[in-house]
């Protein structure tokens, strides 16, 4: 008996049978994202009241006294730009059918080879090290840190897919403007299981850790020097949206970025972002691979 067939009789009326239908018709995928977004509509109110409209939470911010330099954040453009530029042309040198799963591995070995770096940097340019007072990378809070970031892509999330639709339609206005599609996610659906693990790997291990330490850790805490923490925040998130080529995505990623940054500033541990932003890559990745009509 399905969901239809079960309600049917006690909801009545062909307009509410055809609703559940459609809902019936959903793809596993779609299904997760729907309720995801229900509880984000139930969390939301409340996350404004208490957070967004709360003037306790724009006082209080910990403080991480560093010494980083605007050199420190280009060399590591620089690294990270010259690795993907020769380890990318290396993969555009093997055979055809091995191409995809090569530049898969490439991008996962770029993100894993510049963390080290990352860390030697943090560590001698926190006052605190890499610890309490520093970068805060601790373990000590990890079960508390999983909870809020999964409380944070319920809220979070939501809007972000919002936005992303309502960009992405405008967008779609202009014939002449192409969209790009992420590219890990137009490879799930050409690669076997090899690469697919390859990309569950990259968007919720590599990534996240690459990033957070080089957008949060590195580049955020050194304007925090100059700047009060919105500002900083702000301009973090611009430099991480653009770094991805989906311009259809830039806002969304502007309002993810805000909660990285704003959950950096609160709490101190670099953990809590780097969890959230797992947790929003597996999101998409498990719907993709459940199966929806487009993920953006």
């Amino acid at each position: 008996m399905g969901i239809a067939d079960y309600f049917f009789p006690r909801l009545g009326g062909y307009r509410n049978y055809r609703m559940i239908e459609r809902l019936n018709m959903l793809l596993p995928g779609e299904r997760l994202l729907y309720a995801i977004m229900i509880g984000g509509g139930i969390l939301l109110p409340f996350a404004i009241f208490k957070w967004v409209l709360n003037p306790e939470y724009y006082r209080r911010f910990r403080n991480r006294p560093n010494t980083f330099t605007p050199f420190d954040f280009i060399l590591l453009l620089l690294v990270w730009l010259t690795m993907n530029f020769i380890l990318g042309r290396l993969a555009a040198m093997a055979a055809e059918g091995d191409r995809v799963t090569v530049k898969l591995i490439v991008i996962l070995s770029v993100q894993l080879a510049i963390v080290p770096l990352e860390l030697y940097i943090c560590k001698y340019r926190f006052a605190g090290g890499l610890g309490r007072g520093g970068l805060g990378l601790m373990w000590k809070n990890l079960f508390s840190d999983v909870i809020l970031a999964a409380a944070c892509i319920i809220v979070v999330l939501p809007v972000c897919n919002v936005l992303a639709g309502a960009v992405t339609y405008w967008l779609r206005q202009f014939p002449d403007f192409s969209l790009h599609e992420h590219e890990l996610l137009r490879s799930l659906g050409s690669v076997g299981t090899g690469g697919k693990i390859l990309i569950i790997v990259s968007a919720t291990v590599g990534a996240p850790v690459f990033e957070e330490l080089f957008f949060r850790g590195i580049l955020q805490s050194m304007l925090r020097r100059a700047l009060s923490p919105w500002p900083a925040i702000l301009i973090t998130g611009i430099f991480f949206a653009v770094v991805h080529p989906e311009i259809q995505n830039w806002p969304s990623l502007m309002i993810l970025a805000a909660s990285l940054g704003w959950t950096y500033e609160k709490t101190g541990r670099i953990m809590l972002p780097i969890l959230i932003h797992a947790m929003f890559n597996a999101v998409y990745i498990a719907a993709y691979l459940l199966g929806v009509p487009k993920v953006l």
